[in-house]
């Protein structure tokens, strides 16, 4: 093929993708581009194809989804971890600082400073729920007691 054949074949290459282009005008850009990447794909791939190379096993044209929504769930991911271990931290803290009262483990922390004159906060054995005595009444309740 000489030189004159093959910049009229580049010359009509031109011209039918303006064509083309000119057929998708009545879409957004966007749609427009969308079009244009899955025809270079398919034109890739049939080119492979016809070269005897199977593109499949290619991971740059394999799809990956919604990367987007990938990354959200990873960041959620670490956050819930994140969670779990403080929570493991606060268990742990409030396990090392149960201190057995009377036959009763009382928790003792920061907790029993900001309640009201009397009251203690315990653990119940058999749960492990946190209620409330009256240290002179002895009433108990599962709810804080309010100032």
């Amino acid at each position: 093929m000489g030189r004159e054949a093959r910049r009229r074949l580049a010359d009509a290459r031109k011209w039918a993708a303006a064509r083309d282009d000119a057929r998708d005008d009545g879409k957004t850009s966007r749609e427009h581009m969308e079009a244009k990447k899955a025809r270079e794909i398919e034109a890739w791939r049939s080119t492979r194809a016809r070269e005897g190379v199977d593109g499949s096993t290619n991971p740059n044209f394999v799809p990956v989804g919604d990367w987007r929504a990938k990354v959200a769930a990873a960041r959620r991911e670490a956050k819930l971890e994140e969670f779990r271990a403080l929570r493991a931290r606060e268990t742990a803290t409030a396990t090392a600082s149960r201190v057995e009262h009377e036959g009763e483990t009382r928790v003792k922390s920061t907790e029993d400073a900001t309640l009201p004159s009397g009251w203690r906060a315990f653990v119940d054995e058999a749960s492990g729920e946190v209620f409330y005595g009256h240290v002179d009444t002895k009433q108990t309740q599962w709810a804080r007691p309010s100032c």
